[in-house]
């Protein structure tokens, strides 16, 4: 069987891309939009937080393991197909809710179908693309993530400006459904891999879930990985969800300056730290990964106390630097992460390793952070008023940068770990 062409390599990444840039899209409108469903919905800032954080993450997390077993027997390119449209279906219903709970079955459906994506797109890069290339391309679907946040922001801001929230999530849900056909036609091969052959599938023993499990567990730089993982997003996270309504709130800017603060700051910073990220990974990966890991560990903890310092700002020129510096530092560890996931995983348990490494972000980082952040603000709401946010967003930072040590941690194992791999 020949080899996979450079050239459908590219043609797959850039697929990928594309349906991350969708996904996050749609995931992260909540965030430009969390003003005027508080308004609408007469919600408060723990309910947002649940509607962004909890009720979308664990579903997110739990429902993308059986996804991923899915996409270990083969079946990837059909997991990624019906994921999308599953998703993009949601966000237009989200446009119809008239309750707290409406919109919680929406965002329900919406991580439905987003929680076998990603479990299935790296493992087609980890068998379809060259090894050495592979956190690159990891790397750039994370930027396809930055961008669209960043154009969720900016997209989602003038439009529920001009024709309100309803309106922007049936636009931007309709809009994804044209990815289907895309994927269908551009990405033709499930199990052919780099070297020519064609990945076999699992015996019934050696693919079991509980086998998986119990072998990731064994190593000790995945368990590490793992919560690290889970705690560096908590900070990330709940920035997403409430850097809009502290601007709105603090600055008093409306939601169509706010769009365009995010998505320079945000889209530019993540997009050029995830790209950067990648390459240093690969770059340094060649001499040594516990060193490929360390560098991240640094930039996470700068992050996290620059972040600190940008809430803190009664300036919103400071505190919008502190968003794209704290930003960017944070993205260069999102491809190490992944790709150190994969590496450490054999073929055939690819997909299940990303979704179990999900499991860690979703319910320790994408869940807490926006929920534990929206709480301090409320609690602190009757001594700090409009200004409430601030303390719940710095409390998250500081836990950001106990994840960062907690990698430290997992670099120190990853290097022997991979050789008994």
């Amino acid at each position: 069987m020949r080899m996979i062409s450079r050239g459908y390599q590219r043609a797959l990444i850039g697929c990928l891309l594309l349906v991350n840039i969708v996904n996050y899209m749609d995931r992260s409108l909540i965030g430009i939009l969390g003003e005027s469903l508080k308004r609408d919905l007469l919600l408060n800032d723990t309910e947002l937080g649940l509607i962004a954080g909890g009720v979308f993450t664990v579903t997110y997390s739990l429902l993308g393991l059986p996804a991923a077993r899915v996409a270990d027997r083969g079946w990837r390119k059909r997991v990624v197909m019906i994921s999308v449209f599953v998703w993009c279906a949601m966000t237009c219903s989200a446009g119809l809710a008239r309750t707290f709970w409406e919109l919680a079955i929406a965002r329900i459906g919406v991580a439905l179908g987003e929680g076998g994506v990603l479990p299935a797109s790296h493992a087609m890069i980890s068998l379809q693309v060259d090894r050495e290339r592979q956190a690159s391309a990891i790397g750039l679907l994370w930027v396809g993530g930055s961008i669209g946040a960043a154009l969720a922001a900016f997209v989602g801001g003038w439009t529920n400006q001009r024709f309100g929230w309803r309106a922007t999530f049936v636009a931007l849900g309709l809009c994804g459904l044209l990815l289907t056909p895309l994927i269908h036609f551009v990405i033709r091969r499930d199990q052919e891999s780099t070297d020519g052959s064609v990945a076999a599938a699992p015996t019934l023993e050696s693919g079991t879930f509980g086998v998986t499990v119990r072998y990731l567990a064994s190593l000790r730089s995945y368990r590490m990985l793992w919560l690290a993982a889970g705690l560096m997003v908590i900070g990330q996270s709940a920035y997403l969800v409430y850097s809009g309504p502290f601007f709105i709130r603090s600055y008093g800017l409306s939601t169509m300056v706010v769009g365009r603060y995010i998505a320079l700051t945000v889209g530019v910073g993540a997009t050029v730290g995830a790209l950067t990220g990648g390459r240093l990974f690969d770059w340094l990966g060649r001499r040594s990964y516990r060193l490929a890991l360390t560098v991240p560990a640094v930039t996470v903890l700068l992050s996290a106390c620059i972040g600190t310092v940008g809430w803190a700002s009664d300036h919103v020129s400071v505190t919008a630097f502190c968003l794209f510096a704290s930003t960017f530092l944070y993205a260069l560890v999102t491809a190490p992460v992944y790709t150190t996931a994969q590496l450490l995983a054999p073929a055939h348990m690819r997909s299940t390793s990303a979704a179990v490494l999900n499991i860690g972000i979703g319910a320790i980082g994408m869940a807490v952070g926006p929920l534990l952040a929206g709480v301090v603000s409320d609690l602190t709401r009757p001594s700090l008023g409009i200004h409430s946010l601030r303390a719940g967003l710095i409390v998250v930072a500081v836990l950001q940068a106990i994840g960062a040590l907690v990698l430290f941690r997992a670099a120190s194992a990853v290097d022997d770990d991979l050789a008994s791999v």
